[in-house]
């Protein structure tokens, strides 16, 4: 194989070792930081960090609290990707809050739309507090 050959995509998630590299592309494109309680998964091209999921736990359930690919990565499905590798590793239902321009990508994950009633008491306050930014959030909610 040429050296010169892109190696594939690389998914994981981040541990103790990766965390600095964690930190510092949240910076660079200006997410907000993920604390160490959070799950966060990511892609690599070539040892470069170009996308990253985060989940946070709340009690029963996750929300997917952040996801993003690197503009220049993305149409090239790591998004999908990143969240069925997250999948093989997260043992409760996740939930999403998300614009509705995204719901086919959603319904592509087998996440379906769910009502605010239903979510568990912590991320309705956090759904309720996003609403006042974001009036057309939708609520996404993937069984295991």
């Amino acid at each position: 194989m040429d050296q010169s050959q892109h190696k594939p995509y690389q998914f994981k998630l981040a541990d103790t070792q990766s965390w600095g590299l964690i930190k510092r592309f949240h910076k660079q494109t200006k997410l907000s930081t993920p604390l160490q309680t959070d799950k966060v998964f990511y892609v690599l091209n070539n040892e470069s960090l170009v996308g990253v999921a985060r989940f946070v736990q709340h009690h029963q359930a996750w929300w997917l609290r952040g996801l993003y690919i690197q503009p220049e990565y993305r149409q090239k499905h790591l998004a999908t990707q990143l969240i069925e590798f997250a999948f093989k590793s997260l043992d409760a239902p996740c939930y999403a809050f998300a614009q509705p321009n995204l719901a086919r990508f959603y319904q592509t994950l087998n996440f379906e739309r769910n009502t605010p009633d239903s979510l568990p008491k912590e991320l309705a306050v956090l759904y309720k507090r996003y609403q006042t930014n974001k009036p057309h959030l939708q609520i996404w909610l993937r069984e295991t």
